[in-house]
């Protein structure tokens, strides 16, 4: 069995920037090449497929692409993907710095096609082994055990590093359980859910919302325009939806050089900045966005027509699903009376979990080293501590923000952190010089 020098499990955009950044150090004469291979779940590259609403853009300027920041002459950025489109003077002239997701989705499928030999889709990474190859008690090789997505066959795949980049898990309420098939759902399937339960437009199907998130906020708006017949309402926390905080002072939290203020900070200090500056990530809205929520209900009143509203102040305890439909109930966070809401969908638009306690880690864990908390420990590189008998190098992207900040789960850092990940790889001692081979 070929082992490699690196296996990165998931291939969203994290992996897809590493991909890049290792090709690119790949073509300098003095670099080594690392044998690399990307386990990716899903049978073809897709980015949050069933977020993809049109009209609705990226709160990250097209800059922060999957190269420019590491390299603006590289042919991955965004400005030469619009060229080779026949774009490039269209999109100047709409003077946006804010693409849409569906032109970023379609960036990231033009880039991923230049390392189909690289990815191994339909692989779903199930756990790792370690072993040892040398003979000797230290663990020098991790086992990777996959499954097939769709014929159910176990495989392995051996590695002397890893890179774990498999997004955030779909976060639900406190006591919230939902089923495969039902219809109360996470907006993570949002667009799937729609085709094929909701399929017709104009019929008058009550829909409630959870979450006073961007995500809740673009799903009132496309059920309120897209099912013109529909009940819409959204259950949220505060008073409105909130504005995100974007001036340009704060936007330097998402610099690159933030990473390393961050990292410095004592753990109590760390989870103060989290705290304070919130808002400039979970639970809020794009100002353009609400803007035209408002509007539409502005219109509701001229028209006299009341079929979508958003009622504040309301967490979501618990719900009871039939066959056909739900009944959530709620508490109101001032008066603390209950409120009762029957739907014939629920929506939870509840963020995910970027935690690193992640399960595919678990079959190594015990060389790993764990914070009070239960959280791993991470060097600034983003290089799990593990114990001096464990050589692999494991890697996270997309799991770090306790210990790097809000950028770590965003597309603001994705070449800065590929590059630190690939310098880190390439002077470690865990790579072969050659092919090698086990028997």
């Amino acid at each position: 069995m070929s082992v490699f020098d690196l296996v990165g499990v998931g291939f969203g955009p994290s992996n897809l920037a590493l991909a890049v950044a290792l090709q690119e150090e790949k073509s300098k004469s003095h670099s080594r090449n690392l044998r690399t291979v990307f386990l990716e779940t899903k049978p073809k590259f897709s980015w949050h497929p069933d977020m993809l609403l049109e009209d609705m853009s990226i709160q990250v300027s097209f800059l922060k692409d999957l190269a420019t920041l590491r390299n603006p002459c590289s042919r991955f950025t965004f400005l030469n993907y619009l060229k080779e489109s026949g774009r490039l003077d269209s999109f100047i002239n709409l003077q946006e710095f804010f693409p849409t997701r569906l032109e970023i989705n379609d960036y990231f499928l033009w880039a991923a096609s230049h390392f189909d030999d690289q990815v191994d889709y339909k692989k779903k990474v199930t756990g790792l082994r370690p072993l040892s190859l040398n003979g000797e008690k230290a663990i020098d090789t991790i086992e990777v055990v996959c499954e097939d997505s769709v014929s159910g066959k176990i495989d392995s795949y051996l590695t002397r590093n890893l890179v774990l980049a498999t997004g955030g898990r779909p976060n639900l309420p406190k006591g919230i359980a939902i089923k495969p098939d039902g219809i109360a759902f996470h907006s993570s399937t949002f667009l799937s859910r729609l085709r094929n339960q909701y399929s017709d437009r104009n019929f008058p199907y009550r829909f409630v919302v959870v979450g006073s998130g961007q995500s809740g906020a673009e799903i009132l708006y496309y059920l309120a325009n897209h099912y013109p017949n529909a009940q819409v309402t959204a259950t949220i926390h505060s008073f409105g939806y909130r504005p995100m905080d974007d001036s340009s002072f704060i936007n330097e939290i998402f610099f690159p050089q933030g990473v390393d203020s961050f990292y410095d900070l004592s753990v109590v200090d760390r989870n103060e900045f989290l705290k304070d500056h919130h808002n400039t990530n979970y639970s809020v809205v794009d100002p353009s966005l609400i803007d035209r929520i408002y509007r539409l209900l502005y219109k509701q009143k001229i028209t006299g027509v009341d079929r979508v509203k958003i009622m504040p102040f309301l967490n979501l305890e618990s719900m009871i699903e039939t066959t056909n439909k739900i009944e959530a109930e709620f508490t109101h966070l001032i008066d603390k009376t209950t409120v009762k809401l029957e739907c014939d969908g629920l929506i939870l638009a509840t963020g995910y979990d970027h935690s690193n306690q992640h399960s595919i880690l678990d079959g190594i864990s015990s060389y790993l080293t764990k914070e009070q908390c239960g959280d791993y420990c991470l060097e600034r590189n983003y290089r799990l501590i593990s114990d001096k008998n464990f050589l692999p190098n494991i890697f996270l992207q997309g799991m770090c923000e306790k210990t790097h900040g809000f950028s770590d789960t965003l597309l603001s850092i994705l070449s800065i952190r590929s590059k630190e990940i690939v310098d880190s790889l390439l002077s470690g001692t865990n790579i072969s010089s050659h092919q090698n081979t086990m028997t």
